[in-house]
């Protein structure tokens, strides 16, 4: 095998030779050429994905390299995120965003409650569901420092745990019963929650496991059935009674935690775009600002408005699935 290589070896030698002398030198003496000068005595790669490994480049970046064209992805990204947007909607995406961002900041949840059906009014759903829950990510980042200080531990813990146990049976309530039966479903319990906690409902006593771990498990099963974690989540920290901080702060760890949850689920099926992630990153400096805001809000209000508008974005919840249920069935 060796014997009947040489030769050829020595023709293709020969012929980068002539190419050299006629002051045309081929792609293969070139690599030749750069080797010797590196003092490299490996064998060089002769195909363009050889190329890449040796530099760690796949050959579409070697190409972006060798033409200058670094970023292209990037700007096509950008650009495909504002592809059929009008400069007012644009102007209308970053008024949402911020406005929803003031909310949350106040009350410590509610972003997608204000932004999802807002923004899902001139944009796709899917897109629109990936950016909300991109955006929750990247504020509950935003907020974990102080956050992790004041939050409810003890409730918090069970709560996170309950809702990695419901959000597969939501799944499968969701794939077993049709949407609307759940929407309605979700709308019932809302009204419920709402109602008892405006007539007084508390849970008294000392702290106990399985009540933190039952609203996980409910918020869960909302999160699974309609991308909606919060309002078990809510009743039941309202009904602790919690402070206005110690609850802001517990649900923002709380859906911090089920935002990380969720876009891994948005990844894993495929709905995780390079436009999606183009107006999250485009968005989050409006979410900072707009949650700073809130937070400064809540600070000079010191809270008072705390619980009526935890229950108002409740009721807010009950009336949107409901009227979304009852459109379902006409």
């Amino acid at each position: 095998m060796f014997d009947r290589k040489i030769p050829a070896m020595q023709a293709r030698r020969r012929q980068s030779h002539a190419d050299i002398v006629d002051g045309k030198p081929d792609e293969e003496s070139k690599r030749h050429a750069v080797a010797a000068i590196g003092g490299k005595n490996s064998t060089i790669a002769t195909s363009s994905a050889d190329l890449g490994a040796a530099d760690g480049l796949t050959p579409a970046a070697r190409r972006a390299k060798d033409t200058g064209m670094w970023g292209l992805d990037i700007a096509s990204a950008f650009a495909g995120a504002f592809a059929g947007l009008s400069t007012a909607k644009i102007a209308a995406f970053g008024v949402i965003v911020f406005a929803a961002a003031v909310l949350r900041g106040y009350s410590g949840f509610g972003f997608a409650i204000a932004a999802v059906p807002l923004l899902a009014l001139f944009m796709a759903p899917e897109l629109v569901v990936v950016i909300a829950v991109g955006m929750q990510l990247l504020g509950g980042l935003l907020d974990a420092p102080s956050a992790r200080a004041e939050c409810e531990r003890a409730p918090l813990v069970w709560m996170i745990g309950g809702a990695v146990a419901g959000s597969p049976l939501g799944a499968a309530a969701l794939a077993a019963v049709p949407a609307r039966l759940a929407l309605l479903a979700i709308s019932a319990i809302c009204f419920v929650s709402v109602i008892a906690l405006a007539r007084g409902f508390a849970i008294t006593g000392p702290f106990r496991r399985r009540e933190a771990f039952a609203s996980g498990v409910l918020a869960g099963v909302f999160n699974g059935v309609a991308a909606m974690p919060g309002p078990p989540a809510v009743a039941y920290l309202v009904a602790r009674g919690l402070a206005p901080t110690r609850m802001r702060a517990t649900l923002s760890v709380f859906f911090l935690a089920t935002a990380v949850a969720g876009l891994i689920a948005l990844a894993w099926s495929g709905l995780v775009g390079a436009p999606a992630l183009a107006l999250t990153a485009l968005g989050f400096p409006l979410m900072a600002a707009g949650t700073f805001v809130g937070v400064r809000l809540f600070r000079w209000n010191e809270g008072r408005a705390h619980r009526r508008v935890a229950l108002a974005l409740l009721f807010a919840i009950a009336v949107t699935s409901g009227a979304k249920a009852l459109s379902q069935f006409l």
